[in-house]
């Protein structure tokens, strides 16, 4: 492996193409100064001072081979980062929308959670009537807040059952067994208030 092929190994073409126009430069400007203390007054200082001037020359056609070479991978560095840049882009853009699609799952399990919460309060002020009995005037509008109950609930059990299907379609896994889990307990929440239900019914209409 020669010189230059361990270069580009080590840094690439851009490193190497740099490396050896610096080299070349440094040639050139040390053949330009010997160029400049040849004596010219002798024969043998003639022959020296055009001996280092074909030299020279020499080297400006290589300096000049060497900064073709450069600008090439210079346009080349310049096509990578390019190409780099725009696989960045457009995972900037998946990204966004998969954050844009996750927020709206998030948000959509909020609500949820919420609704769960409201219909929650229903259910603690249901079992406090029922160990502490009222008028018929109570139980009637604890009958109608059970109905109401069970309605929310169903739509949190719905609701959680479309997130679920909706978060695994968006690999949003922990989401998903977040939404299947306040499925499971809403379902037993709905299931006591459902026997609460039957409860009061089972009481009758209050007297006249």
């Amino acid at each position: 492996m020669s010189k230059d092929d361990r270069r580009r190994d080590e840094g690439g073409e851009l490193a190497a193409a740099a490396l050896s126009l610096e080299q070349e430069l440094r040639r050139f400007e040390e053949l330009a100064a010997g160029v400049g203390r040849a004596p010219l007054n002798s024969q043998k200082g003639l022959e020296q001072a055009a001996r280092a001037t074909s030299d020279a020359a020499a080297s400006q056609s290589r300096f000049a081979e060497h900064l073709k070479s450069l600008v090439e991978a210079v346009n080349a560095a310049r096509d990578r980062q390019a190409a780099a840049a725009a696989t960045i882009n457009a995972r900037v853009v998946e990204i966004d929308a998969c954050a844009a699609r996750f927020m709206a799952l998030r948000e959509r399990f909020a609500q949820l959670g919420a609704r769960a919460a409201e219909v929650n309060v229903i259910m603690q002020r249901a079992a406090a009537v029922k160990r502490e009995p009222g008028d018929g005037s109570d139980r009637t509008e604890l009958r109608a807040s059970i109905a109401q109950a069970l309605e929310g609930l169903g739509a949190v059990v719905e609701g959680a059952q479309k997130l679920m299907h909706d978060a695994r379609e968006a690999e949003a896994h922990d989401l998903s067994r977040e939404a299947e889990s306040l499925r499971q307990q809403v379902l037993s929440a709905r299931n006591k208030l459902g026997l609460l239900q039957k409860h009061l019914e089972n009481e009758g209409p209050p007297p006249s």
